[in-house]
């Protein structure tokens, strides 16, 4: 086992935290966290850490100095050693493509939302017709307004 900075807290290759031989019991919050994470109190203060934060930062080597670690099988409750690795952001996200994890954004027609737009068509509207986010309309909205009013304008 391999001492996590310079707590009482040790972690092993399993993906287990441990303190004073005990074995600890990760947390799977209800309020929103998607990983496994404990508290860890040192020198009477208590942080939250999430587990496979813990277990790469003790058991992998990071060379590269990446900030992110991935769970390589897609599983974020499988904390094994050879379930992690150090990545950066943009291999995260392209992991998280290739496994189905995540869905890239939606294209969407910027023309279609401009002729809604123009046909007086809401925001709220436009979202359901075309299946995008209010923010995105709105951006293309003002777009098509500045340029709009730019090139109206005498020089």
């Amino acid at each position: 086992m391999i001492r996590f900075r310079d707590t009482n807290y040790y972690v092993d290759y399993d993906g287990s935290l441990y303190r004073n031989n005990k074995r600890l019991k990760p947390i799977k919050d209800k309020n929103g966290r998607r990983y496994f994470y404990v508290s860890i109190y040192h020198n009477g203060t208590q942080k939250i850490h999430s587990v496979h934060r813990i277990i790469a930062e003790c058991l992998i080597p990071n060379p590269e100095n990446k900030k992110q670690v991935n769970h390589i099988n897609g599983d974020r409750y499988d904390n094994r050693v050879q379930n992690l690795e150090w990545c950066n952001q943009k291999e995260n996200q392209t992991h998280a493509y290739k496994l189905g994890l995540q869905v890239p954004k939606r294209k969407y027609d910027i023309q279609q939302v401009i002729e809604l737009h123009k046909q007086g068509h809401s925001g709220r509207e436009i979202q359901r017709i075309i299946n995008i986010t209010t923010n995105s309309i709105y951006k293309v909205i003002k777009d098509y307004e500045t340029r709009r009013i730019s090139n109206t304008e005498p020089e």
